[in-house]
């Protein structure tokens, strides 16, 4: 199982990210990321069972939700291009809808993925 993991400091959002092992991945971030104090909380999302699904809500969640210290999006490692936004496309579909500001920032982080051009944000194709 995947999780989708958030880490706040207060109620401010720092980070998302997906892992195996969220637990493991936050003693990590307290020994090694700048952003992470020790009042940071951790906090489980939802899981799957498929690293393409966790990569796209990874993505489609970092884009929603603006978090102060992810610089760039899931780094895509699927087998095409095609599957990553396949994938990307049906968390956006099944997210609330994105503001004009959530649909450039997810514009800026799928423009380095390896990817088709076929994302629709908002009713336009990307």
């Amino acid at each position: 199982m995947i999780t989708l993991y958030r880490a706040y400091d207060g109620e401010t959002l720092l980070y998302i990210r997906q892992s195996a092992d969220p637990a493991k991945r936050a003693k990590v971030h307290r020994r090694h990321s700048a952003w992470c104090t020790p009042d940071t909380r951790f906090v489980l999302g939802d899981t799957y069972t498929d690293r393409k699904d966790a990569l796209a809500a990874e993505t489609a969640a970092i884009a929603a939700e603006g978090p102060q210290h992810n610089i760039t999006g899931a780094r895509p490692s699927l087998d095409t291009s095609a599957e990553y936004r396949a994938a990307v496309q049906a968390a956006v579909n099944s997210a609330p809808p994105l503001t004009p500001q959530q649909q450039e920032r997810l514009r800026r982080i799928l423009a380095d993925a390896p990817v088709a051009p076929e994302l629709v944000i908002g009713g336009a194709t990307r």
